[in-house]
């Protein structure tokens, strides 16, 4: 797969900004992350930090974390600090889909203060303090050097990012202590687009052993590593192209003994990516649209991409279930029983009845028109042949009021060049609607320059290009959230009657870039279409432009820009079968950092957990409680029941 980068500096100041240069489409880095600019409204230390802050105890070894057990920063039981972004966006082709990734962008989501064109120390990932003096299992003693020291761990660059130049590099250090304390460079890579590292290597994600053997140096109680990344500024002159993001993944960081410079495996099955979209083209979709007409929208067959980290082949178990909000089964799926070969020798398990599982049943429809909306869960399941060996992932299907070809992530910024140039999305239809908003999502660039003023524009379907001009706006700018990844909602000023298939998008009036997020998740290219020149082209970049039309019925002005079918605190789901954790979500939306409380129905407390956006009840026997759920953010408290069963 081919992975775009465009710096067109080099063409303007070759060619004296011309303007055949200058009419042109462009993808470029994302200026900062709002995942982190919304955790940072929130109180920066969780539960774990607070421990560790609390005990500041050094870690033992083994040491391992393959990043799916933590979200946005890293645990901070293992790590010091909290510049990479831990998610499941942005590896491509991975073994797992759990990855921190390495970007030009400090810990609130904005880029570093000491960005410069020359490569600079961007982010940084640094271990807590490790006991390498001693091995404390199965009795106490002395670290050696026979015992086979390794630190291994994965990376890629890129991923579905954008590519470190070669000047760029990932580094590994650990921490020295003689003469005085100072990082020693022990392991370090050059940037490099990641159609190149896979041509170099052979694999879209390489494994690195580094023995441990100075043993004066760094058997120590107090030893420390981390991972730096070198970032540079790279883009146009203009300051709405100024772009830098250069992305490094890592990923199943290990330190322990016993270990083997060419060691490769560890006996792990599991999903490599976040489960799909029970939907053909798009994430969400109206619920009254896809109620009319289902077999539009849904799907016929799933991706599934399932690996095996061990060296030999290990038996497993795979199937998924759909449920609706309430928890009620839906229908299910039993992929069988299989061996699932090596993940090194073999790539993805290939079997169709686990890696494209058919899709029989539609998900239930309103055929009387009385819903706005609907969630459904899709709940995938492996199973090893051992207690504790396997892996599961959660999909919600909410239908309300939009349309989203999009995940919701926008790995790059989409923007186009000159001033009156156009971009439009289409949407088909299963029947006549009416469009009431328009919801954008704008990346920051370096001092929002790209808050320059441009017209929304709804047009007709001509024979499958944008024809008619249904509805302008008048001119805006691009507006930013704070919160996690949540659009900006334009209200238009008069409905607007739609036939069939219709564009939405927008006219720029200056010369720059309006950024506008481009996901990489699906390839919706066929939809995107640019226009700078007065005609209309289909765009040629895969992925889609970050633009969401909502239909249905009239808005008010106070409606929330996500479409949230109830209000107050939800648990999914609504009954625990000793499995998973619960999900909390507040007003449509994910629970942020808060304190759970459960207690019994004589109101005695059983458990108190620190949370963010889920939390664990595997100790508490069946029976009825009342969660309790206070918001750190804003000290607010809502509760809720939850029945524990078998």
């Amino acid at each position: 797969m081919k992975i775009f980068k465009y710096t067109p500096v080099a063409f303007l100041l070759l060619l004296g900004y011309s303007q055949s240069v200058l009419s042109q489409e462009l993808l470029t880095p994302v200026m900062d992350n709002p995942v982190l600019l919304g955790k940072q409204l929130q109180p920066a230390i969780n539960a774990q930090t607070k421990k560790a802050a609390s005990v500041n105890a050094p870690l033992t070894l083994p040491l391992y974390d393959d990043f799916t057990q933590s979200s946005v920063y890293p645990d901070q039981t293992i790590w010091a600090d909290k510049n990479v972004f831990i998610n499941s966006d942005f590896a491509y082709r991975s073994f797992n889909r759990g990855v921190a990734t390495f970007d030009a962008l400090d810990s609130t989501g904005k880029i570093y203060s000491q960005a410069t064109f020359a490569p600079f120390m961007a982010d940084k990932l640094t271990s807590r303090s490790i006991r390498l003096d001693s091995l404390f299992s199965p009795t106490k003693r002395a670290l050696k050097i026979s015992d086979s020291l390794y630190l291994s761990f994965y990376y890629q660059p890129q991923g579905l990012g954008n590519d470190p130049q070669p000047a760029d590099s990932l580094v590994l250090q650990f921490l020295d202590t003689v003469p005085v304390p100072w990082w020693r460079t022990v392991w370090s890579t050059p940037g490099m687009k990641l159609d190149t590292f896979y041509a170099h290597y052979g694999t879209y994600c390489r494994r690195v052993n580094v023995p441990i053997v100075d043993s004066a140096a760094f058997f120590r109680s107090d030893f420390k590593f981390r991972f730096v990344a070198y970032a540079s500024l790279s883009g146009d002159m203009l300051p709405s192209w100024q772009s830098s993001m250069d992305h490094w993944n890592l990923d199943g960081v290990k330190l322990q003994t016993d270990g083997r410079y060419n060691d490769s495996t560890e006996r792990w099955i599991g999903f490599a990516e976040k489960a799909p979209s029970m939907l053909r083209n798009f994430y969400a979709v109206p619920y009254t649209q896809y109620s009319d007409d289902p077999t539009a929208y849904i799907t016929d067959t799933l991706s599934m991409f399932i690996t095996n980290r061990h060296a030999s082949i290990l038996p497993a178990r795979y199937g998924y279930q759909v449920l609706q909000g309430d928890g009620t089964a839906v229908s299910s799926y039993d992929g069988g029983n299989y061996y699932i070969e090596p993940f090194l020798n073999s790539g993805y398990f290939s079997n169709r009845l686990w890696a494209k599982p058919p899709v029989r049943t539609i998900l239930p429809i309103d055929p009387y028109g009385l819903q706005d909306s609907a969630s459904f869960y899709v709940r995938h399941i492996l199973k090893g042949d051992d207690p504790g060996l396997g892996d599961t992932i959660i999909f919600e299907q909410r239908m309300t009021n939009f349309f989203a070809y999009d995940d919701g992530v926008p790995e790059l910024g989409y923007g186009l060049t000159p001033a009156g140039a156009r971009m439009a999305v289409r949407y088909m239809l299963s029947k006549s609607d009416t469009l009431r908003a328009v919801r954008l999502y704008f990346n920051r660039v370096v001092n929002n320059a790209n808050q320059q003023y441009y017209y929304l524009v709804v047009w007709s379907d001509d024979n499958g290009t944008p024809g008619r001009v249904l509805y302008q706006h008048e001119l805006i700018r691009p507006t930013y959230s704070d919160s996690l990844y949540r659009y900006t909602q334009v209200l238009l000023n008069q409905p607007v009657p739609v036939l069939n298939s219709f564009f939405v998008g927008i006219l720029q009036t200056t010369d720059d870039n309006l950024n506008i997020g481009f996901d990489r998740s699906r390839d919706n290219r066929n939809n995107n279409y640019f226009n700078v020149d007065g005609t209309w082209q289909k765009s040629q970049f895969p992925g889609t432009i970050m633009i969401r039309p909502v239909l249905g019925k009239a808005l008010m002005p106070a409606t929330p820009v996500a479409g949230k079918p109830k209000s107050g605190l939800e648990l999914w789901p609504s009954v625990y079968r000793h499995s998973g954790d619960v999900n909390l979500v507040l007003d449509g939306e994910p629970v942020g950092e808060s304190r759970v409380e459960m207690y019994d129905l004589f109101g005695r407390l059983v458990c108190s957990q620190q949370s963010f956006g889920k939390f664990n009840p595997r100790n508490c026997q069946n029976g009825v409680y009342v969660v309790r759920v206070t918001i750190a953010e804003t000290n607010s408290t809502f509760t809720q029941k939850l029945l524990i069963a078998q």
